[in-house]
């Protein structure tokens, strides 16, 4: 189509500046432009070689005088008494053979393969470099196909017009390069019709696009970040660790024994089958908790060793060159699999209304560090049904949930304060922290006339304001 509308815009342009440029009057123009084929009408002989190529629609002239031929044919003389005429007539010349008998040979043939060549090398690229997207691939096969079909039969037509080509088979080599046309243009329609619908079905947006890259998108709306904002339960107390159960079963929670193997338990509400979670910027997990061991609480991270193994160790706490591959090692990427689970509290609003809140979901993690180091995703993984370790399988799907956490470890400082004091006070503190709310009890009590208050909500011992305490 290209090629000929731009084979009717020269040879038309051409003709209207012959017209124009041959002395006529402005009604003999204007008959000539308006009539039905004012091309035929241009006198050929006065032209040069180059534009009488241009305005030409049939087999090319012969050399000899146009004026004479006409004469001849009028008079009823034979052409083979005409000078110049005879075999040149048929003739076609290596010129002709290369650029075709005329323009319209040229655009059709010539022209057109090109284009097609140049269709062929766009969608060649554009099946490389696409998006993926299968309406979109599924277009530029066609369109690769639609070019190469259309090559074929404009080639062939090429071949054919320099005398080339004339049947093959028995068929004639001109209704083959037909149907290949024709076929060429169905390829084309269907493109077309894949490429509507590509444009016209949802897409994601550059913004999308680009929050995907960068770890900060779920189309689920729940990513494993989420699980850094503990929310309320509906009992009132806060959510403030994580348990990780194996396939979303709770008598298969990861715990973490005294010898810091690894072990599947029910969770138990204590800090050996509770986790902590820290997502960083760009989205890699690292699970750590505090286990109380010799009386001491440590703080361990989820790893793998240079081995590649699952182990728990020290948490990495300083910027030193030993403690940054500590960190790297303790990344984890997570894969939402699903199964959000969400909790209907009371509303802050209050007026009896309920929210929604996020409780669980299940992931798949894998470690960030050995991804890196050997290209394959080694995902945390049950070991039968007691253990855990880490496999370059598919993995364990771990249902991540937000847990209400027992206290352990309180304790208070002993208390020595002397009578010329004033408005002291002093807190208990735990190991390990629990969930809120919760209510403390002294035994013994303290002395009545002591000027000292116990709050139970916060376990505070203090000094009565700006009094006198008494020796106890």
């Amino acid at each position: 189509m290209v090629a000929q509308m731009a084979s009717i815009v020269i040879r038309n342009g051409l003709a209207a500046y012959e017209v124009f440029k041959s002395g006529y009057g402005f009604m003999s123009i204007g008959r000539a432009l308006l009539g039905q084929s004012y091309i035929g009408k241009i006198s050929l002989d006065g032209l040069g070689g180059f534009r009488s190529w241009l305005l030409q629609s049939g087999m090319p002239r012969n050399t000899y005088n146009l004026k004479m031929g006409q004469q001849a044919i009028q008079a009823g003389v034979s052409s083979a008494t005409i000078p110049g005429a005879g075999s040149g007539v048929s003739k076609v010349s290596a010129i002709h053979k290369i650029f075709g008998r005329n323009l319209t040979e040229f655009m059709s043939t010539r022209f057109t393969a090109a284009l097609a060549l140049v269709g062929m090398g766009i969608s060649i690229w554009s099946l490389v470099e696409g998006s993926g997207d299968p309406y979109e691939t599924t277009a530029n096969a066609l369109f690769l196909a639609a070019s190469t079909l259309q090559f074929v039969a404009s080639a062939g037509a090429w071949a054919v017009s320099a005398g080339l080509l004339g049947s093959l088979g028995g068929f004639a080599i001109s209704t083959m390069l037909t149907l290949i046309s024709v076929l060429g243009v169905v390829a084309l329609i269907a493109g077309v019709v894949f490429l509507i619908l590509w444009w016209t079905r949802p897409r994601e947006t550059e913004v999308e696009k680009f929050a995907a890259r960068s770890n900060f998108y779920s189309p689920q709306e729940v990513d494993i970040d989420d699980f850094e904002i503990y929310e309320p339960s509906g009992g009132g107390s806060a959510r403030v660790a994580l348990s990780m159960a194996a396939h979303g079963d709770d008598k298969r929670c990861m715990r973490i024994e005294e010898n810091r193997t690894l072990s599947q338990k029910p969770f138990d509400k204590t800090a050996r089958t509770a986790f902590y979670l820290h997502v960083d910027e760009e989205g890699r997990a690292m699970l750590r908790s505090p286990v109380v061991q010799d009386g001491t609480i440590r703080a361990v991270d989820l790893v793998l060793d240079d081995n590649g193994k699952l182990v728990v160790q020290d948490a990495a706490t300083t910027d030193r060159e030993t403690d940054e591959k500590k960190k790297k090692r303790a990344r984890w990427r997570a894969e939402l699999q699903g199964g959000i689970e969400r909790e209907q509290i009371p509303s802050p609003d209050g007026g009896g209304k309920q929210t929604d809140v996020l409780k669980a979901a299940r992931f798949r993690l894998y470690n960030e560090y050995w991804y890196l180091q050997t290209g394959k995703k080694r995902y945390l993984d049950t070991d039968g049904t007691t253990g855990w370790k880490a496999t370059d399988g598919s993995g364990a799907t771990v249902r991540l949930r937000m847990e209400v956490l027992g206290f352990e470890g309180l304790r208070m400082n002993d208390i020595h304060w002397t009578t010329n004091r004033r408005n002291l006070e002093q807190y208990p503190s735990f190991e390990v922290p629990g969930s809120q709310p919760i209510a403390f009890s002294l035994s013994p009590a303290l002395p009545a006339d002591s000027n000292l208050e116990f709050d139970s909500g916060t376990g505070r011992i203090r000094m009565k304001p700006s009094t006198k305490v008494k020796p106890v």
